[in-house]
């Protein structure tokens, strides 16, 4: 599929898309999920259960702030929120494990108990990716040193789902590799990628794939080499992935429809950040390795907050 491109784009800059809602709209939307935000804070100690609703409001006031403010302060504290409540939730399904605790910033430090319950509770493997990209974002130690620990074959589905089997685990467990040193996470990232075009996926999940984890895991191994190495190898530079894997968080945020006739995408917080993107910029720049694409999908605030 060839992408077009938007009012706003450059050469360097891949513009974000109108959510289709107002500046009030949106400001009301973000009081109304820091009320639920509160809420659901204080409903943790007794219902654990809560922590990935909790999460995703932490990921959706990330891309509130955002929208609302761009490059607001507040945005790495949210991705540092959301890391860390999914990597506490993973943390207590290690078989034998005690209590967690899990320093939750401004919000303060909470601690939860082990579960085996059946069904497992609500934390996905997707989430697990999610978590690892915006603990890469922000920085953030402490949430990476629990998802060292996540059993991610434990919080998959048994027997795994289609998706799980595809490219799912593959991709959450190379990126726990590579978190922790080992670079044989490459090689799991590189299957995961070839997962992402397995004809066992439905349609939907395909695309879902191709759109979105595919140019993810593009990024993740590239964002250590220069152009030359990339060259070299027969591969896109990282700014030309880059700026591919914006295009296409754009196009699933605004064209795809999961659920047909369902156009409504857009209004979702969730999709006013590409967060796999960001992530690895982010690294690049540690790594003091230049690109030099830019887009409202990655805010400035969280790439220049740490080194």
């Amino acid at each position: 599929m060839q992408l077009t491109a938007m009012a706003g784009d450059t050469a360097s800059f891949i513009a974000g898309h109108d959510p289709g809602m107002s500046r009030e709209e949106l400001i009301e939307q973000t009081h109304q999920r820091i009320a639920d935000f509160d809420a659901l804070r204080e409903s943790l100690p007794e219902r654990p259960r809560n922590l990935s609703s909790f999460a995703r409001d932490a990921w959706s006031l990330a891309g509130l702030f955002h929208r609302v403010k761009p490059d607001a302060p507040e945005i790495p504290l949210f991705l540092r929120i959301m890391a860390r409540a999914i990597a506490a939730d993973a943390a207590r399904l290690i078989p034998g494990g005690g209590p967690v605790r899990v320093d939750l910033c401004k919000l303060g430090t909470l601690e939860l108990p082990p579960t085996d319950e059946t069904p497992p509770p609500l934390l996905r493997v997707e989430h697990i990716t999610r978590a690892y990209h915006a603990a890469f974002a922000a920085g953030d130690k402490p949430a990476l040193a629990l998802l060292a620990t996540a059993p991610i074959e434990r919080i998959a589905n048994t027997p795994p789902s289609v998706e799980e089997s595809s490219y799912l685990v593959l991709h959450a467990r190379g990126l726990q590799m590579l978190a922790g040193g080992d670079i044989g996470g490459n090689d799991l990232l590189i299957g995961a990628i070839q997962g992402c075009n397995s004809s066992a996926m439905s349609e939907g999940a395909r695309t879902v794939a191709r759109l979105l984890a595919s140019p993810e895991i593009e990024l993740a191994l590239l964002h250590g080499m220069d152009d030359q190495q990339a060259r070299d190898r027969g591969l896109p530079t990282f700014d030309e992935a880059l700026r591919n894997a914006l295009l296409w968080h754009r196009h699933y945020w605004t064209d795809f429809e999961p659920n047909p006739g369902e156009r409504h995408q857009r209004r979702y917080p969730e999709g006013f950040i590409a967060l796999g993107p960001l992530a690895w910029a982010t690294l690049r720049r540690d790594a003091s390795l230049p690109f030099s694409k830019t887009s409202d999908y990655l805010p400035r605030s969280v790439i220049e907050s740490h080194k």
